[in-house]
């Protein structure tokens, strides 16, 4: 994941966000829940208290349909196709009790699927893999926060074992030093 560290242009990447929020009519709130996006880490990014990654504006042009070099094109007033805008206004961004019940549920009984009866964790998986995999097999968008919690549970219950593999010089450039790599137990 590449950031940047110029602050001129994350100053227009951030009045190219208040534009869409301007189209669209969303809270910041909104716009990052929408984009799958941390709210706070938009937050962050918006008080340039935080360098914009690739893959969160990559995040947003996918949302709104528009391609990273009209996102790029900063002397172009950007378009947003209105029936976008509907859509996104139409899905509802704050959960009932209910629907937040169902889909911690539906969260634990995926990763309880994929530690059970797949493949997936014979050979050591790291965080970003399960990421992927519950977002492409399963269109589950949960956040690496509330995995790494339900992994940490299996581990703890001895479903699961965790090694930590040193990243290499050029993974530490924009990671933590470590990461976490999670495996079926095999004594367990």
């Amino acid at each position: 994941m590449m950031k940047s560290k110029n602050s001129a242009l994350a100053i227009l990447i951030t009045e190219r966000i208040n534009e869409i929020l301007e189209i669209t009519g969303f809270s910041q709130t909104e716009f990052a829940i929408h984009c799958e996006l941390e709210p706070r880490i938009l937050k962050s990014y918006c008080c340039n208290s935080r360098s914009f990654t690739v893959e969160s504006i990559s995040k947003i042009c996918t949302t709104f349909s528009v391609s990273l070099k009209d996102f790029f094109d900063f002397g172009v007033p950007l378009e947003i196709n209105s029936g976008i805008i509907v859509t996104l206004h139409k899905r509802p961004v704050k959960e009932t009790p209910e629907a937040r019940r169902h889909r911690l549920h539906q969260e634990r009984d995926c990763i309880w699927h994929m530690i059970s009866n797949t493949s997936y964790f014979d050979a050591p998986i790291g965080l970003n893999q399960i990421l992927k995999i519950l977002r492409k097999e399963y269109g589950l968008l949960i956040t690496d926060e509330r995995v790494y919690e339900m992994l940490k549970r299996h581990v703890g219950m001895g479903t699961l074992t965790r090694e930590y593999k040193i990243r290499t010089t050029k993974e530490r450039e924009s990671f933590q030093p470590k990461r976490h790599l999670y495996q079926k137990n095999s004594t367990g």
